[in-house]
């Protein structure tokens, strides 16, 4: 069965905002997380086409981005959290968790697929100007 993916974000949740001005407005680690979603869904080619992955690859490429930029990870609990926020936004796309997964097991979030719902063009516009963000994008001429 063939999915059909939002080609556009959804602007409901941010009150007229453009999805560029919705980035950039995210605190610092969910900024990053959005990155780490972009990077595991969209830059490699082979998941292009999907556009998704599990939540635990984004996890694992986001503690990466921090450790390079010398930053403390959010702690996972916190990060399930910005997920979801991401999510509100239709940033992102959470899979439902199977029914009896507690949503506090990080073994069935981690399992999570996520589809990222955005346009490349808008991830590298909105972060192009963040030092730490734009390591991880790739080089487009504005």
């Amino acid at each position: 069965m063939a999915t059909i993916i939002q080609k556009n974000f959804d602007t409901s949740n941010t009150l007229g905002k453009s999805v560029t001005q919705v980035l950039k407005a995210l605190p610092l680690h969910q900024q990053l997380l959005v990155v780490a979603a972009y990077v595991c869904c969209c830059a490699d080619k082979s998941n292009n086409e999907t556009r998704r992955t599990k939540l635990g690859t984004i996890l694992t490429q986001y503690k990466r981005m921090c450790q390079q930029a010398r930053l403390d990870p959010t702690p996972e609990s916190k990060l399930f959290g910005y997920c979801d926020i991401l999510s509100s936004y239709n940033i992102i796309q959470l899979s439902a968790t199977k029914r009896g997964l507690a949503s506090a097991n990080p073994s069935a979030m981690k399992q999570r697929v996520v589809t990222f719902m955005v346009r490349e063009n808008d991830v590298i516009s909105a972060f192009k100007d963040n030092r730490i963000a734009s390591e991880w994008l790739p080089n487009k001429d504005s």
